[in-house]
């Protein structure tokens, strides 16, 4: 299978893409606003590269006029979402197992959070068949938990104390 120092890097990958996300997510949620605000002030039915809808557009316009005072909130945002990849990367660094269990709780409940947030907007936003928008969520958040707990449970045994009496194998080099 995988080496302990294998698991290791699997973990500090999988902790820094998660604090790379995160920083994504936040600034293509800004972008979203910005295009839905392009279509501010046109007519109605007016070609555009993204057609949104006119309910939803106008929601964003009416936001988007206090989308500065927001700034904050976004940068906030961000940090406690990047805050699990953290303390993967940092529990793997120190040799601290009580880190890692750490993120597996809370990127787990962000996860359930991000299924839960995302079906609610489809379901929302009129995006024609809203089942297969859900089905395909569920389906991808299932694959992304299943890749995360094999990485998160290979990263907890690396860095997990050897027990007592055993011996590391020495390796020359």
């Amino acid at each position: 299978m995988c080496s302990r120092d294998c698991y290791r890097v699997f973990g500090y990958f999988l902790g820094f893409l998660w604090m790379i996300s995160a920083v994504y997510y936040t600034s293509e949620t800004v972008e979203l606003l910005k295009l839905m605000k392009l279509q501010c002030g046109t007519s109605p039915g007016t070609s555009a590269r993204l057609h949104f809808d006119d309910e939803l557009t106008q929601k964003a316009c009416n936001f988007y006029t206090h989308l500065d005072v927001f700034v904050p909130y976004h940068v906030i945002t961000t940090l406690i979402k990047m805050t699990p990849g953290f303390l993967l990367a940092l529990g793997i660094y120190k040799n601290n197992a009580t880190l890692v269990v750490v993120f597996a709780v809370y990127g787990l409940l962000e996860e359930c959070f991000f299924v839960i947030v995302f079906s609610k907007i489809f379901a929302v936003i009129d995006v024609g068949e809203k089942s297969f928008w859900i089905y395909w969520i569920i389906v991808i958040f299932f694959v992304k938990l299943v890749v995360s707990i094999w990485i998160v449970l290979g990263a907890y045994a690396a860095v997990r104390p050897l027990p007592t009496g055993s011996v590391r194998p020495r390796v020359r080099i």
